[in-house]
């Protein structure tokens, strides 16, 4: 429950708009990137926070514009969502030796979003956040009533 909650808070951040689907020609398994709210679905708009791509650029797609649009081995060893694995980790390029059109060096099957997980992240502090916030207020609330009683 709380998962998808969390999933459709940061879906809620996204709106629907048209990414360059030939970008995904340029990544490893660009085509199968799943969506970690749903990996039974596919996420099209790898380098954008928009899941249909468009608008604003996540920070897997700023890295992506920085290496030029390619795949690099500086953007494969990058971890563009800070979770403790490489863009290739989560792209099946483990090794960093993928390129174009070479789809039997990769690896399938253990794929993960290079940057969601960073987006999921935000939302959970957002209602940490939230939750402290209210639990202050209602220590304070019943101090007054204490000291007023």
């Amino acid at each position: 429950m709380f998962r998808t909650i969390l999933c459709l808070g940061s879906m809620m951040l996204l709106s629907t708009i048209n990414c360059y689907p030939n970008f995904r020609n340029f990544i490893p398994n660009g085509f199968n990137v799943p969506d970690p709210c749903d990996p039974s679905s596919i996420w099209p708009g790898v380098g954008h926070e928009n899941k249909a791509g468009g608008g604003v650029r996540n920070m897997f797609g700023k890295h992506f514009k920085m290496n030029g649009y390619q795949w690099t081995t500086a953007l494969c060893k990058m971890d563009s969502d800070k979770d403790n694995k490489t863009n290739g980790e989560e792209l099946g390029d483990p090794n960093c030796d993928w390129s174009v059109g070479e789809n039997d060096k990769l690896i399938i099957g253990i794929l993960s979003h290079p940057v969601v997980v960073a987006v999921v992240v935000v939302v959970v502090a957002v209602v940490v956040v939230v939750v402290v916030v209210v639990v202050v207020v209602v220590v304070v609330v019943v101090v007054v009533v204490k000291v007023v009683v």
